[in-house]
């Protein structure tokens, strides 16, 4: 236990001729310091400003400036974050972020519309990111598709199924957060005829046959856009069961 007491501690190691950061601190750093400190390379000090900068509501416009406008990706994550923190992230600046060319931002302003009650703006923007080239943003979409209205989130989430339903993650998130629309989503995946959806249509009938009569409707769903022996097999098991 008291081996090496002896010979000191370690405070800091840096490679030879790295650069030093000069020491700062933060404490009483006035609200201009701590929004240029955002885009500090170094992590601590951008989230110790971010978490001092919930002291001074007068810098509230700034930030959402600085998260619409900073060209530092760092300065945007933060004030994004920041404001959300404080109740100031309103319906414009998340919808725009969205739209960010940084993924991970766009990854987190997916996020945060789980947080709160997205206005239309952001409704809007989420709807594009169906098909975003970024795999963990649609799948942050997926989650959030369950808070969205009824009338809108069978559409997205059927969307998001013709992409990636055959990855069984997303299908999974897809079945909760569509639980409440199983319909409306047998429905969509009825009338696509795409045999990559094979599995897609099989899982919309079990997330509707739970009991007999529910299983019954399934199998005249079915019959009217018939195509998928496959789920038609699997609604007539579960009225037999």
């Amino acid at each position: 236990l008291n081996s090496g007491n002896d010979r000191g501690r370690i405070y800091r190691i840096h490679r030879k001729n790295a650069p030093q950061n000069p020491p700062m601190t933060l404490v009483d750093a006035p609200p201009e310091a701590l929004l240029a400190a955002l885009s500090h390379p170094n992590r601590w000090r951008r989230q110790t400003a971010s978490r001092r900068l919930l002291d001074f509501p007068d810098a509230r416009t700034e930030l959402r400036a600085l998260a619409g406008s900073a060209e530092s990706a760092w300065a945007r994550f933060h004030a994004l974050h920041t404001l959300e923190a404080v109740g100031e992230l309103d319906d414009a600046t998340l919808a725009a972020r969205l739209q960010d060319p940084d993924p991970e931002i766009r990854r987190n302003a997916v996020t945060l519309c789980m947080r709160s009650h997205p206005g239309p703006l952001t409704r809007a923007a989420l709807r594009t990111r169906v098909s975003d080239p970024h795999i963990p943003t649609r799948f942050e979409v997926a989650k959030a598709a369950a808070g969205l209205p009824m009338e809108e989130r069978a559409p997205l989430i059927h969307a998001l199924a013709r992409s990636d339903a055959n990855h069984p993650w997303f299908r999974t998130v897809l079945r909760a957060s569509g639980h409440s629309v199983s319909w409306e989503l047998l429905a969509l995946a009825l009338k696509t005829e795409d045999d990559s959806m094979a599995q897609w249509r099989r899982d919309c009938v079990r997330s509707v046959s739970r009991d007999q009569e529910s299983a019954s409707q399934a199998i005249d769903a079915i019959l009217e856009h018939p195509g998928d022996h496959d789920a038609l097999a699997l609604a007539h098991a579960s009225v037999d069961a």
